[in-house]
């Protein structure tokens, strides 16, 4: 079932869906803000929140969070703006709050698996990923032993140490991407 068809078949009142994005939702409140992880925060911000809105018959009233340090964006929704020392307690208050919370967060460093943990002990409905899957997925060379372990093909993936080079007997091309990492950050061919 598709998240379309889950709200289309909700009766009744409009349901409140929290759209949280962790860099332009104040996750870095109080730390400088690179201007392109804001921008691509803000599109897909306003992508989820867009597409939410606009299910018909106005069946999801949106929310989104927004760092207090920037401008309000006019909309078909809320905006909660999340000052310093505000992120934590104030994204589980709204998401507690919500019928249904989506998160955007980098898996780098566990941000995204400890904010849906939070979320879920919060007793929030997070749509999207448990955090024991994104604690699977965030780590590439665990994520490859368990496909393998599945029975599921699997680019031939290792653990490389630094300080011992690159190994002889691998085939290459190859690419080499942190265990913890998200996107192309860090990656090569």
């Amino acid at each position: 079932m598709t998240w379309k068809e889950l709200f289309v078949m909700a009766p009744g009142a409009a349901l409140v869906v929290l759209v949280h994005e962790w860099v332009t939702g104040g996750g870095l409140a109080g730390m400088p803000l690179p201007a392109s992880w804001e921008r691509e925060g803000r599109a897909m911000r306003r992508a989820i929140a867009g597409e939410f809105a606009a299910l018909p018959g106005r069946i999801a009233k949106v929310v989104m969070t927004l760092d207090a340090r920037l401008r309000a964006e006019p909309g078909p929704w809320a905006v909660e703006s999340i000052g310093l020392g505000e992120h934590g307690h104030k994204v589980c208050e709204l998401a507690r709050s919500a019928d249904f919370t989506v998160l955007v967060a980098p898996e780098t460093r566990g941000i995204l698996s400890r904010l849906t943990r939070d979320l879920e002990q919060a007793g929030a409905r997070v749509l999207g990923s448990s955090a024991q899957a994104v604690d699977l997925t965030g780590d590439k060379a665990r994520l490859a032993a368990h496909l393998l372990e599945q029975g599921i093909d699997t680019p031939p993936t290792r653990t490389i140490v630094p300080s011992e080079g690159l190994p002889e007997l691998t085939r290459y091309p190859a690419v080499l991407k942190p265990v913890d990492g998200a996107g192309s950050v860090d990656t090569f061919y």
